[in-house]
């Protein structure tokens, strides 16, 4: 008995694009033609399957897929590199700013805190510091994926000042009525180099404010400045400075209360 099989591409299902068949005369037994059938099928399902694995991964050929990655000090970083089948050493290598640091097992990093990890040759970075930061790509063949590592440090300290006083969270200040105060705020040793934003009874409104910035006596790590002349609009109220940085624990803010003395 002859049979007919129209045949469509099984890899992609498409409204818009133009269905491709053929037409196949046979004459097979039922158990071969289910057997058939069923490799067509898992077929489909295995080429689906690392379609998506392949977009997922962050790879390109022939380019580059940045990813941003932010850290902090002392934290263990994990870099992936994995197309998610399994990876011979001999086809993959890291390069941190344009330098190879791994290739075909071989480590090629003087710092010593760093491993490749199996079984998809992850590089994980143990307490990672700021002399780390920097472009990391892994390779696989022509397919690479591109990280770009920032590190970043929380204040030694952080306080506000106003005349003699040097303010910390939750303080109050006197200020006497039709006067202006002069408000500082100091963030020292931190990293990165963001400015500093003012809040009046937590609106965020000041924009008549001098602003700087210096390298602080530790390497890699600023000390920031901020000051205006506050004069409160209200008769008692709060006055914030805040250091909003992108990641915990370093989004702070300092917070005081301001109240307005008759003399």
């Amino acid at each position: 008995m002859w049979r007919v099989l129209n045949h469509r591409s099984f890899l992609f299902d498409s409204d818009d694009a133009e269905p491709i068949s053929t037409t196949v005369a046979y004459n097979l037994p039922p158990f071969i033609h289910c057997v058939c059938t069923y490799l067509c099928w898992r077929m489909d399902v295995v080429l689906r399957f690392h379609l998506v694995l392949y977009v997922c991964s962050g790879f390109h050929d022939h380019g580059f897929s940045d990813i941003n990655i932010s850290a902090n000090k002392h934290d263990n970083v994990t870099l992936n590199c994995s197309l998610g089948i399994d990876v011979t050493p001999s086809e993959q290598k890291w390069n941190y700013n344009g330098q190879t640091i791994y290739s075909g097992y071989q480590v090629l990093w003087s710092r010593k805190s760093a491993v490749i990890q199996p079984p998809h040759y992850a590089l994980v970075m143990n307490n990672v510091s700021i002399s780390e930061e920097g472009t990391y790509q892994c390779c696989i063949g022509t397919r690479c994926v591109q990280y770009q590592l920032s590190v970043n440090v929380p204040p030694r300290s952080f306080y506000i000042l106003s005349g003699e006083f040097n303010l910390t969270d939750g303080d109050y200040l006197p200020i006497k009525m039709n006067q202006t105060a002069n408000v500082s705020c100091y963030v020292i040793g931190v990293r990165p180099k963001n400015k500093l934003k003012w809040y009046v009874n937590n609106i965020g409104n000041v924009t008549d404010m001098n602003y700087s910035a210096e390298d602080s006596v530790d390497p890699g790590t600023f000390n920031i400045h901020s000051s205006f002349q506050f004069q409160p609009p209200t008769v008692s109220g709060t006055l914030t400075c805040a250091n909003e940085q992108l990641i915990p624990p370093f989004k702070r803010a300092l917070k005081f209360v301001f109240l307005l003395m008759n003399r």
